[in-house]
């Protein structure tokens, strides 16, 4: 092609030059969001740092954030717009604004990319303290809140955190809020909905009794350091590739419903990958940790204790190829209460089911209570677009597994193939019948078991 041919006439014009890019344009973009906070009918006095009207000689309420933006921050620190009178409702920094609440707010928030929205809740180290295997130090959290803390709700239905454009945002964190009191339209949608959002950082929060699942979770997301309790369905949910959840404490999710076999309890992730650890679940009304259908989470170093369902339920639906470790985990008293048609093996610290490529090395199990199992292994054949889904290249050793009581076994296989015809009819197997001569060869299972630490 000859220079010049089929050009466009105005790209044509030698005196047509192409305008500079903005170099403060995520300070108007960020104004864009404000104005829509703004229009929350006098309520945007919550966005101001401060103290309430009346509080150590205060009069009078703040006044209104300025209409226009502020001059272009400096390039090495961060400015706080407007000076002066002890308050400030908007820190803008040269890469990205940052919100500020230091009182109860009732509504939706707009998010803007690259925005942080920090609140004056803290989320500390509780006096709760567990070892792993390895040596690892997993800590419960317990949160502080001020006289008038940064809690997040509304009267409606939906999340809280809105999108106020077409399209995905990303770099959003959310950090130092109590957030409580709000419902979704459906079970499995989150109270805060980051499915949306690339990148994004919770981190910090006191989220506690809500309906639907308190937190659903996007690519590369971070859910790091957050006490979760009280949701009506789950406390960490979504379709999550590339994530780190780590270091939460979650108790006493799963309050609306009792479907052992429906996803339920503290953190299920599907169709994802990422690290799951140091977090601590206990006392769950349903399932601890679930990972299922094309997950290939690393789950290691996490406390799971006294919960009604399996401790881990791990890798199902999941196909040879990729590993997945199961590594350095405590799980104890899991799977205390059966409810009415519970398979039996799904009372166990650890359930693996119709998954692949699966490493469980380094963990300390223990069954406390009649009916509980250590570590139950369930061979099943399920079809996932259009492919069979099996366990498979199985490794199950190093780890101890003890019985302080119960009558279950500490390391089990199971058969789900034989046209079993009750939830309760499953059949103790060896390895030799996972490989029955009416099993095509393409179908036989590779399970290495031990050696284990079975006391």
């Amino acid at each position: 092609m000859t220079s010049g041919a089929h050009e466009h006439p105005e790209l044509a014009r030698a005196d047509h030059v192409h305008p500079a890019p903005d170099p403060h344009a995520h300070v108007h973009a960020a104004y864009a969001g404000l104005d829509e906070l703004r229009s929350l009918a006098g309520r945007v006095a919550v966005l101001e740092v401060g103290n309430e009207p009346g509080e150590s000689g205060d009069t009078e309420p703040p006044p209104d954030p300025p209409s226009e933006p502020p001059p272009p921050p400096d390039e090495d620190e961060g400015v706080l717009v407007p000076e002066g009178a002890g308050h400030a409702w908007f820190l803008q920094y040269p890469d990205a604004p940052v919100f500020r609440f230091d009182r109860p707010f009732s509504g939706t928030v707009p998010v803007i990319d690259g925005a942080t929205y920090r609140g004056n809740v803290e989320v500390r180290s509780s006096d709760e303290e567990f070892s792993t295997p390895s040596g690892d130090l997993v800590q419960g959290r317990i949160a502080v809140t001020p006289a008038t803390p940064s809690r997040l709700t509304h009267e409606g239905r939906g999340p809280l955190f809105v999108n106020p454009a077409a399209g995905r945002r990303s770099d959003v964190t959310i950090e130092g809020f109590e957030i409580t009191g709000v419902r979704t339209h459906e079970l499995q949608h989150g109270v805060l909905d980051l499915a949306w959002i690339d990148d994004a950082v919770l981190r910090g929060n006191w989220i506690h009794d809500n309906g639907g699942t308190a937190v659903r979770i996007g690519q590369r997301c971070k859910v790091r350091d957050n006490l979760f309790h009280g949701s009506e369905h789950l406390a960490i949910g979504g379709l999550a590739p590339d994530v780190d959840v780590s270091r939460n404490e979650c108790w006493g999710n799963t309050t609306g419903h009792t479907r052992f076999n429906w996803e339920s309890g503290a953190i299920k992730l599907v169709l994802g990958s990422g690290e799951i650890h140091h977090n601590y679940v206990h006392d769950e009304l349903a399932h601890g940790i679930w990972t299922d259908i094309d997950a290939y989470y690393d789950v290691r170093s996490n406390v799971v204790l006294n919960n009604r369902g399996p401790g881990l339920m791990i890798a199902e639906l999941t196909l040879p190829g990729s590993l997945i470790h199961i590594e350095d985990n405590v799980a104890r008293g899991n799977g205390h209460t059966g409810w009415a048609n519970q398979w039996s093996v799904m009372r166990a610290q650890l359930l693996l089911a119709a998954g692949a490529g699966i490493r469980v090395h380094g963990n300390e199990f223990e069954q406390t209570g009649p009916g509980q199992h250590g570590i139950s292994i369930v061979q099943q054949f399920r079809r996932h677009r259009n492919r069979y889904c099996y366990c498979d290249d199985i490794v199950v050793a190093g780890n101890k597994v003890t019985r302080a009581s119960g009558d279950r076994n500490r390391l089990g296989t199971y058969d789900d193939t034989c046209g079993r015809t009750s939830p309760s009819d499953f059949v103790p197997c060896y390895l030799r019948n996972w490989n029955r001569s009416d099993v095509p060869a393409s179908r036989r299972a590779s399970l290495v078991l031990g050696p284990n630490e079975l006391g």
